[in-house]
C-alpha cells in the first residue's frame, strides 16, 4: 500500500509518531513536511497563524503539482492548515482515500488566522 503522509517532522509532536507507525506497517510511505522544505515555506507557515491569504494555497499547489508524480492509496494529512480548495483537489486525485487528522479544533478563534484556508474545504 502506498502511503503519502502530509504533515510535521518534528520529534515534539504526536505527527513524527503517527508517520513512523504508518512507515513501520507499510515500507512505501512518504513523508512531506511543508515547514522543513526551505525558508520561504518555514515563513509561509508562520506567517499564516497571523495573516493566511489565498496566495499560499496556490504556492503549496505548484510545490505538490512539482513534486508528486504518481499516485497513492491513501493519503494522510495531519494538521495541515496551509493547504486550501486547489491543494487539497490536487491530494484527492493523486489517491484513492484521504484522511485529514485534526487533533486541534478549527473553528475557535484563539488560533487567529490560522484556519482560514482550510475551514471552507473541511466537507
Amino acid at each position: 500500500m502506498k502511503i503519502l503522509y502530509v504533515g510535521d517532522s518534528s520529534k515534539n509532536g504526536y505527527s513524527l509518531y503517527q508517520y513512523s507507525i504508518l512507515k513501520k506497517n507499510f515500507k512505501e510511505t512518504k513523508l512531506i513536511d511543508f515547514k522543513k522544505i526551505n525558508f520561504f515555506f518555514s515563513l509561509i507557515n508562520r506567517l499564516s497563524w497571523h495573516i493566511n491569504f489565498s496566495i499560499f494555497d496556490h504556492i503549496i499547489h505548484f510545490y505538490l503539482k512539482n513534486k508528486i508524480n504518481e499516485n497513492y492509496d491513501l493519503t494522510y494529512i495531519h494538521n495541515e492548515h496551509v493547504l486550501g480548495f486547489k491543494s487539497i483537489n490536487f491530494l484527492k486525485k493523486i489517491s484513492k482515500k484521504t484522511i485529514f487528522y485534526c487533533p486541534d479544533n478549527p473553528f475557535k478563534l484563539r488560533d487567529n488566522q490560522r484556519w482560514y484556508l482550510l475551514k471552507p474545504n473541511l466537507k
